[in-house]
Parts: C-alpha cells; structure tokens; sequence
C-alpha cells in the first residue's frame, strides 16, 4: 500500500470516528432537553424517537431565537435612551416580544409617560415593573398583554392615575384585592383569560368604584352568576366568544348598561335574552353578530330602546316584519362579506321604511333585487352599504337621502345611472364598481355630468364597467384623492383630470388608452399610478410626461410591452418609485 493510499485511509476512520461521537453526543443532549422539535407537535406521553438532525435542528431553533431576543432587547434598549434625549414629550412607550426578567432601569427617567404597553415578555418580573410604574404620576393606560402571566402583583393598587387597563390573552387564575384601590380605573379588558372563574370576577372587579367598561370575551364563560348584578356600575359590558345560552333575569339589574356585545355566543336561548334585554331601557347597543341565528324571535322589536344593533354574520333569509317598531335605531348592520354559503336577504320588509333614524345602514352580500321607496324617509342616513346584491337599477330615492357621505353599490348588475346623482352634494366615498363576471349590459356605460358637481367627493371608484367616455369637467372634483377607472373601455382622460391637486391614486389599468393626459406633473401628490394592459400606448412619447410626476412613489407598466431598456430609462428619472414591469412570455415559434 503507497503512503498515500495509507494516509487517506487514516483520514476516513478518523472522520468515521467523528461522526459517531457527534451522533452520540447530539443524541445524549437532546435527551438532556426532552428531546423538543419545535418543528412538530406531540400528544403527551408520546414516545419519541429522536434523531441527531433533530436535535441539531431543535438547537438551532433555539439559538435563532435567543439571538433575536438579544436584538430585541437591544432594539428597546435604545428606543428609550433615545426618548429619554427628549424625556418631556415622551408619553407612550412599547416594550414587546423580549425576554427581558426587569425592565431597564433607563425608563425611570421618562417621568411623563402616560402610556406602557408591555407585549409578549412573558420573564418580566411584574413586582419590579409596578415598583417602576409607580414612579410615574401620569400613568394612566397600561396594557400587560400576551405574557403567559398567571398572577398579578398586590402592587398594582399603587398605580393610582391608572384608568385604562389591558391584561388580555394572559393565564390569569386570580386577580388581586388591590385593584379595588384603583379608584380611577374606568376600563378593564380581561380577554382571553380561561382560567378566571366568573365569581372571582364578580367579586374583584364589583369592588371598582370608577370602573364602567368591562371585557370578558373568550374567557370561556357557560354560565352568568345571579349575582351578576353587583356589577350594577358597568355601561360597556363585552361577553362576546363565549357559550353563553341565557341571561339571568338578575341581570335586568344592570340599570347603567348601555353597550353589551354577545357576538359568537353560538348557542343562546335568543328568545329568552331578547325577553330579558327589552326591560333594560338604557341598553343602547346590542352586538348578537356570528351567532349562526336563522331566524329572529318574535320578541326580538320589543328592544325598542336600541340605537346601535350588529347582526353580521348570521344565517338570516329574513328582517322581522315589525322592524320598523324599532325606530330609535340609527345603526343597523347585517353584512355578510365573504360569506357566501349563509342565508340571503331578498326583500326588505315594509316597515323598514318607517326607521327615520337610521344614519348607518351596512346589508352587504345579500341578495335584495328592489330598494326603491325605502329610503324616502331616512334624511339622516349618512352611511349606506348596499355592494355585493343583486341590485339590476340605481335606487331612484337614494338622491333624496341629503346626508349621505358613504354610498356603496358595488357588484351590482347596475347598468345605468341617474341624471340626478349630483344631488348627493355630501358625498366624500362613492363606490359604482361593477364585477368582471357580468355581462356589458349589466354594467356602467355612461356616466352623468352631474357627477361634476359631488365637490365633496374624495373617493370616487368605476372599476370593471365599460366606460367609454368620462365628463370633460371631471376634473371639477377638486377634493378627490382616489380614482379607480380600472377595467373599462376608455381611449383618453380628460385634460381636466390634472386639476385634481389633491388626487393621491390614479388607477387606468386595462383600458384602451391611446395618450394619458398631457401635464401630468401638475399632478404633484400622485403617489400611485397603475397603466398597465393599455397596450396601445406609446412609451416613447410617455415616458418623459411621467417621469415628471416627481411625487410617485409606485408606477405599474405591465404587459404593455414596454421595452427594458425604456423601463430602465423610467427607473432612470425615478429612482425614488417603485416601477413594475411585468410581461406575458413569449410564445416559442
């Protein structure tokens, strides 16, 4: 055997020999760390065979995040000695997702703070923390969210400013008697905290003389206690996501209450909550959204008191007759966006008309064919979502509704529009988009001129129709900062249109554009502009006309064929826009 051959030998026992060692030595280690794959999930008791590439994996893991943590803390670490530079005008501060065990001794020196949120630092010592907080006399908002923390200091009741306090998605087991001692404490939100019984609860938070909002969400709570009532000082009560099926008639007690959101609570005894809720006639507003009803008691018009009422969500083919007895409502919504397997409205109920009071009005996603003659009567409706119906006409009487600020009748099969339309003079958004899956003769073909004269008008979208020509006197929409023309038939833009000193969004994608408007740097806020599939454009004669519009900061070409070099030109002149330039590839010959 040669030397070489021999010493090459050697090479690969010795390697061999390595890797042994190494295997048994990363095997031993990770049963040293109970053998964790923060890449799997196990059932408990699980045998686990562990090889050595996941415990090098598991190692890695955790190096990673202590690493960030370390950034992290360092991250913070600076953001407050750069405040403390300027410690007088400094009144919020976020510390989040670290591992610090004490707060740095550095926010001491910020004596103005009136707000801390500590997020996701679960090895915080609180005892330390409310010592510091203390120190601070104008604190008054404190959230301690996401921390894994099972118990709070007796401490807390020192922090006697305190009025806003946010302890959601902790493992809370108990809450101290000093928190009575926050005499100022108005709010308190204890989401997502399981392990709280209701009756610790009750006692504790009974005991806050200021407090009036109180959130109980995802806290797991079946069943209210009869002594709910000694919570009697609460106006704002959220008992949303959890598995409440009724309310004890203790609860009609709760004579402050004017807000209660039982949203999600997917079992409820409706006409039992509906009978109790009538009787409390301060009860303002009532959120039953995601609560899968099919139907509506009977009982449900008798909280006649409600003027804010949320509905979303539900599985309702129908409005009670007899919803227009609710006539202090001023907020109804009962949308169903992105739900298209639920139940649909197809006809509003005749009483309907009588809710004068409406100001807010949201039903989208349903399938209503006729509104005329609803709207008559509401002067005071200022928001109104109708999109996602199957509306094939403009509600004629909508021009009649004065107030109106909102109006969105997207992805309806409107095709035409009223010569009236100007009349809405309050109009600030203004949604006409049709859908690309209708016919032409479902969609907007002409617009009004007397869509000029909404001055107001500050959003104005026309996607998908099939427009072929816009008012010349467009650009008399001098407040407008959104225009959305995108997927219509138009082969020019009106010169006026770089009037429009405010326009902030310019969107003509998919067109027919010949030429855009000359002068196009007047346009000196337009920070978005989107030409793309206007293939008939010519970017020799373009490019120079946008590359003026030195405010742009997001320019889309695509697939108008625009040669590299003429993009690179654009980039050129615009190093400060983001320019996307997309292409169809070409077919092979």
């Amino acid at each position: 055997m040669s030397n070489y051959a021999a010493f090459m030998q050697r090479i690969i026992i010795a390697a061999f020999l390595i890797v042994c060692l190494l295997v048994k030595g990363v095997t031993a280690f990770a049963q040293d760390t109970t053998q964790i794959d923060p890449y799997r999930i196990y059932k408990p008791g699980q045998k686990i065979a562990v090889t050595p590439w996941d415990s090098i994996a598991a190692v890695a893991y955790q190096r990673h995040l202590s690493e960030v943590d370390s950034l992290q803390q360092l991250l913070i670490l600076q953001r407050i000695e750069e405040a403390a530079k300027d410690a007088e005008n400094v009144h919020s501060m976020l510390i989040d997702h670290c591992g610090f065990k004490q707060l740095p001794s550095q926010l001491s020196a910020l004596k103005n703070l009136d707000t801390i949120i500590i997020e996701k630092c679960p090895a915080l010592d609180l005892e330390q923390a409310m010592t510091m907080f203390s120190s601070f006399p104008h604190l008054k908002v404190l959230y301690l969210i996401q921390g894994r923390y099972s118990k709070l200091p007796i401490s807390i009741g020192s922090l006697a400013n305190l009025q806003y306090l946010n302890l959601r998605d902790n493992k809370l087991k108990e809450l101290p008697e000093a928190l009575t001692r926050l005499t100022n404490l108005n709010t308190l939100i204890l989401a997502n905290n399981p392990y709280l019984s209701e009756e610790e609860i009750i006692t504790k938070c009974s005991g806050i003389s200021a407090l009036k909002s109180l959130n109980l969400s995802y806290c797991q709570i079946s069943t209210l206690p009869a002594d709910i009532y000694r919570l009697s000082q609460l106006e704002d009560f959220d008992l949303g996501y959890n598995d409440l099926g009724i309310l004890p008639p203790s609860f009609t007690k709760m004579d402050k209450l004017k807000s209660l959101s039982l949203a999600s609570n997917k079992r409820m005894n409706l006409e039992q909550v509906c009978s109790t809720l009538a009787l409390m006639r301060g009860l303002t507003s009532l959120n039953l959204s995601n609560c899968l009803m099919n139907v509506l008691p009977k009982n449900f018009t008798a909280m006649k008191q409600l003027k804010q009422l949320h509905l979303q969500g539900n599985n309702l083919a129908e409005l009670p007759a007899k919803i227009g007895d609710m006539e202090a409502l001023e907020y109804l919504d009962v949308s169903l966006a992105g739900m298209p397997e639920h139940a649909r409205i197809a006809e509003l109920p005749a009483s309907f008309k009588k809710l004068a009071a409406l100001e807010y009005l949201d039903m989208t996603g349903h399938a209503l064919t006729k509104v005329n003659g609803y709207f008559k009567s509401m002067s005071k409706l200022q928001h109104l979502n109708l999109g996602y119906n199957l509306l094939p006409v403009f509600p004629e009487d909508l021009t009649e509704c004065q107030s109106l600020t909102y109006l969105d009748l997207s992805m309806n099969p409107i095709h035409e529009l009223p010569e009236n339309l100007g009349d809405l003079q309050a109009l600030e958004t203004l949604n006409l988009s049709g859908t690309f899956f209708y016919s032409a003769d479902k969609k907007i073909k002409v617009i009004p001129e007397s869509i000029c004269s909404l001055v107001n008008l500050k959003q104005l979208y026309l996607n998908d129709n099939v427009i072929e020509v816009l008012p010349d006197k467009i650009g008399s929409l001098k407040n407008l900062e959104v225009l959305e023309l995108r997927d219509n038939l138009l082969k020019s833009i009106p010169a006026s249109v770089t009037g429009i000193k405010g326009l902030q969004v310019l969107n003509l994608k998919a067109n027919e554009l010949e030429a855009l408007p000359k002068n196009l740097a007047k346009l000196d806020k337009l920070r978005v502009l989107n030409v793309a599939f206007n293939t008939k454009l010519d970017f020799n004669k373009e490019i120079p006309n946008i590359a003026s519009i030195k405010s742009l900061r997001s320019l889309d070409i695509s697939y108008n064929k625009v040669q590299t070099l003429k993009a690179q030109q654009l980039k050129d002149y615009m190093p400060q826009c983001n320019i996307i330039n997309l292409n169809l590839p070409e077919r092979k010959k």
